[in-house]
């Protein structure tokens, strides 16, 4: 039952585009930032969802630039050789990975008032026939924002050690195109401030 309703909870989150927000939560980086840039960012989103992933992927490299997405590179996400995949990474000259995955989804509901008589005596009356109104909706007709979390994280290839990290909510997001591009923009940005992306 979770299952399904996680599935419902990410396909309603990305169909429309209107009204949504991004912002950094947290971010951490690494003492060694002055010496920790990267030029070339090989760009991860773990999703076994294929389509999702090359959405996402192609979203997070359209604001890095020399950056490529890892289903060009990486075609199994679950046989992985680490060694192996590391030196290819080396061979093929990136020097960062940047990791992106939704860390949870979650609701937040809206608490919509009833019906509010005029006179005390009629609210009286109307108080003990409806005693769930108002109330918060759960239900069919359900009233509320998805809010979505994604974490960010940026590793060095060459010393396989976490050179950034962040956290995104984004409120009632409907499109996964406009989520991807806002927390990208949102997380390059500060990576770019903070020294570890050019």
């Amino acid at each position: 039952m979770r299952l399904k309703l996680t599935f419902l909870a990410i396909t309603a989150l990305f169909v429309g585009a209107c009204g949504q927000e991004t912002r950094l939560t947290t971010t951490w980086v690494t003492p060694q930032a002055a010496t920790s840039q990267v030029r070339h960012v090989l760009a991860v989103f773990a999703s076994k969802d294929v389509v999702l992933r090359h959405t996402v992927e192609d979203r997070i490299v359209q604001q890095i630039p020399n950056a490529q997405p890892s289903y060009n590179f990486i075609e199994s996400t679950t046989d992985i050789d680490r060694d192996a995949l590391r030196k290819e990474m080396l061979d093929k000259g990136f020097d960062g990975v940047l990791v992106m995955r939704v860390a949870d989804i979650d609701r937040q509901l809206t608490y919509v008032p009833g019906t509010w008589p005029n006179d005390f005596y009629g609210y009286w009356g109307n108080a003990w026939r409806y005693p769930y109104d108002p109330s918060y909706y759960d239900g069919d007709g359900l009233y509320g924002n998805y809010v979505i979390i994604v974490e960010t994280a940026l590793y060095s290839v060459n010393s396989n050690n976490l050179i950034w990290a962040g956290r995104s909510r984004t409120s009632d997001p409907k499109s996964i195109n406009k989520v991807a591009s806002q927390v990208a923009r949102h997380a390059v940005g500060k990576m770019r401030q903070q020294g570890v992306l050019p």
